[in-house]
């Protein structure tokens, strides 16, 4: 009687840790996998362990269920290693820089072609002269001392302002071509030869630059 009851607990844990390896690989029942490793292991215990009992197919089948639980640890620490790194790879991805011609000017010797003439407090003019309409929220515009190293941003001492034909959305000032943007100086202006280049943010793209612009 009592190997009768070894041998049904020794054969109930080889066949669930059978089971229970099998079903890992087919989608959407895997996740069950878990409580028949679980079940494997236990009944596998009773039946080796137990008791005068040493029943071989116990000690098979808490095998079986210590290799599922590996196999469900491994399976999902790969899943979640892959999704990082795909989630990875979109937030890196590549960003083209837009195809634009961006013409930088002195803002006193500019004229567009309706007669527009900066005024006294205006530094720089940047035309789009063709391509893609481009966000200026996207543009960093930056001068240094003619062949210097270091590059200093036209933000707070400069302030950024656009004049009549400049576009404006709910969300973001577009400069599309024909249109310009005005660089004013309140207060601090830029006076001398400058090299001034402006960056794409988004692709860290530069999409223009000017050397030895004198400005006035």
């Amino acid at each position: 009687m009592s190997n009768g009851r070894r041998t049904n607990i020794g054969m109930a844990a080889l066949i669930i840790g059978i089971v229970g390896i099998v079903i890992i690989w087919i989608p959407f029942v895997s996740f069950a996998s878990i409580v028949l490793g679980i079940l494997a292991i236990v009944f596998g215990a009773l039946a080796y362990w137990g008791k005068n009992r040493k029943d071989p197919l116990g000690l098979a089948g808490f095998i079986l269920g210590l290799i599922t639980i590996i196999l469900i640890i491994i399976t999902v620490v790969i899943a979640a290693t892959v999704y990082v790194y795909i989630s990875g790879m979109g937030e890196h991805s590549v960003i083209a820089p837009p195809s634009v011609t961006l013409k930088l000017s002195d803002a006193d010797q500019y004229a567009s072609g309706d007669g527009f003439f900066a005024d006294g407090e205006d530094v720089l003019i940047v035309e789009h002269a063709g391509g893609d309409m481009i966000s200026l929220l996207d543009l960093e515009i930056q001068y240094r001392a003619p062949g210097g190293s270091e590059w200093r941003n036209i933000e707070e001492a400069d302030s950024i302002d656009g004049d009549d034909n400049l576009e404006y959305t709910s969300y973001f000032y577009i400069l599309s071509v024909g249109e310009t943007l005005t660089i004013s100086a309140d207060g601090n202006p830029l006076t001398g030869k400058y090299d001034l280049r402006i960056i794409h943010n988004p692709s860290q793209a530069f999409i223009a630059m000017e050397y030895n612009l004198n400005l006035e």
